[in-house]
């Protein structure tokens, strides 16, 4: 699913549902679609907060999403994803001077130019099938705040590639999590909250790069059959943005920005 909120109109309420299309649906051209179960969706107006850190839960349903890509101009995203990378990745021609190539797209993108982001995101499936699952996220000049939720090591594991070029990136791994975390900035600021710092091995330092491994590898690859070359990795970029790293249930980041409305939202959720 390819939405583009600034041609079109994608606005549902935090009880509005997604639901499985039927058999005899024909999806749109060129890409699939798939929903198990429900799925909230919103893209909300401009000038929303990143969205603060909530503490993971393995109990809750997991629906998912095959193939869903969301763009926009100014307009906000949010919204819950359980990836199911079974569907193949997208593939688009590269064309340059010289020739056309084609490269594999992600299973799940969310772009906005002037917009924040705001995602909890996990993987569902099975590791067996397809290892991993990959997400782009990007917006030129708005906050991204990216909730990665706990899964269990029979699931995908997770690749997340995520810029701005102006605006904060906010990141919040769970203890779940078994790879590799690279930041990197131009003129901005690293910051690894002090829960993730002693949870890590630091693998580089510097004042534009952080590279970080984080989890038992053989715990989630190399283990029963599961491919020992498998595991997560989260690369966050920005070019004057700040990026904020931090152990979902041991560290804490408020955004000075953060309105009433996110308080209330997370209220409800618990």
């Amino acid at each position: 699913m390819i939405v583009d909120a600034s041609r079109h109109a994608l606005q549902t309420s935090p009880g509005s549902l997604v639901r499985k299309q039927t058999s005899n649906s024909k999806p749109p051209p060129y890409h699939s679609l798939s929903y198990t179960q429900p799925v909230d969706i919103n893209v909300a107006g401009p000038s929303t907060p990143p969205l603060p850190s909530t503490p993971n839960s393995t109990n809750d349903p997991a629906p998912s999403v095959n193939q869903v890509h969301l763009h926009s101009g100014d307009t906000d995203i949010t919204g819950a994803f359980f990836i199911d990378p079974s569907t193949p990745a997208l593939e688009a021609e590269i064309t340059t001077k010289k020739k056309t190539r084609k490269e594999l797209l992600y299973h799940a993108s969310f772009h906005s130019r002037k917009g924040a982001i705001s995602l909890n995101l996990a993987t569902t499936g099975n590791i067996y099938d397809i290892p991993q699952a990959t997400v782009s996220i990007s917006s030129r000049s708005g906050n991204i705040m990216i909730n990665l939720l706990e899964t269990t090591t029979t699931r995908p594991r997770m690749a997340v590639d995520a810029y701005s070029r102006t605006g904060d990136i906010i990141v919040f791994i769970p203890k779940t999590f078994s790879g590799v975390i690279q930041l990197n900035t131009r003129r901005g600021d690293l910051n690894i909250l002090s829960g993730l710092s002693s949870a890590s091995t630091q693998l580089k330092a510097t004042e534009e790069e952080v590279i970080l491994m984080i989890g038992n590898q053989s715990s989630a690859a190399g283990y029963d059959g599961i491919p020992s070359q498998v595991g997560d990795l989260c690369q966050l970029r920005s070019y004057t943005g700040k990026i904020i790293v931090g152990l979902s249930g041991r560290d804490e980041y408020a955004p000075k920005s953060a309105s009433n409305f996110w308080s209330k939202l997370m209220r409800r959720k618990h």
